[in-house]
């Protein structure tokens, strides 16, 4: 009863923020700005998925059968600095999560000099993502994350050529769909591993799946401090 009560509010806060805010459907692979928030959307593949865009950085994502597909809402900087030059960095984010087998709800970053990305990872579907080689735990944002690094070889990336880079995890030890990232404290921690992720170029809260089922989340409040 509870959670259905929790949705129904959920359902009529939205109703009501789409009286104030202008909607974005998305259905093919696209990025763009929307109140001052990047947008990003891919499906990779059969199947289907769709973005709605509420504004604010509120939107509602799902997925069918879709091979692989992200929905990113967050910020590109004018100004990219390194982790000990920001003064702050955080994501606030609320949300309801859906997903199934491989999917995951993150906090994702680019270094676009490097091709490095890092993933905070908050929830999940069935399985728990990781990187290939586990180097050790931090205790951050309430919780235990174990974190990983994956090296990526020759890889396409977003210049058009094929390039070799770092993906950066922290895997937090339980779920959660609502709370505040220190991204920050997370790229202190792989620093001190001898883990170089460069400039923060962009972040992002991410909905991610690499999977051929179904899901969907609402995302009700994603709000990024950069100081």
């Amino acid at each position: 009863m509870k959670n259905k009560s929790l949705s129904l509010i959920m359902a009529i806060l939205v109703m009501i923020l789409k009286c104030y805010n202008s909607e974005l459907i998305l259905n093919t692979n696209t990025t763009g700005y929307l109140d001052g928030y990047r947008y990003e959307f891919f499906k990779e593949g059969d199947g289907s998925a769709q973005m709605r865009l509420l504004g604010g950085g509120i939107f509602h994502c799902k997925w069918m059968f879709a091979k692989g597909a992200y929905f990113r809402i967050g910020k590109r900087l004018d100004n990219p600095k390194l982790w000990n030059e920001f003064g702050n960095f955080t994501v606030k984010y609320n949300a309801q999560y859906f997903g199934n087998r491989n999917s995951a709800l993150s906090i994702y970053g680019r270094n676009n000099a490097l091709y490095n990305e890092f993933y905070i990872v908050e929830s999940w579907g069935d399985s728990r993502p990781s990187g290939q080689n586990h180097i050790g735990s931090i205790l951050v944002d309430g919780d235990d994350y174990d974190m990983y690094v994956s090296p990526r070889y020759k890889i396409l990336g977003m210049t058009g050529v094929y390039c070799t880079f770092k993906q950066l995890w922290s895997v937090r030890r339980n779920k959660r769909t609502e709370g505040t990232v220190n991204i920050l404290k997370h790229i202190e921690e792989w620093s001190k591993k001898g883990l170089n992720f460069g400039k923060i170029d962009e972040a992002f809260l991410s909905i991610e799946t690499h999977d051929e089922y179904l899901g969907q989340a609402y995302i009700y409040e994603t709000n990024i401090t950069v100081g």
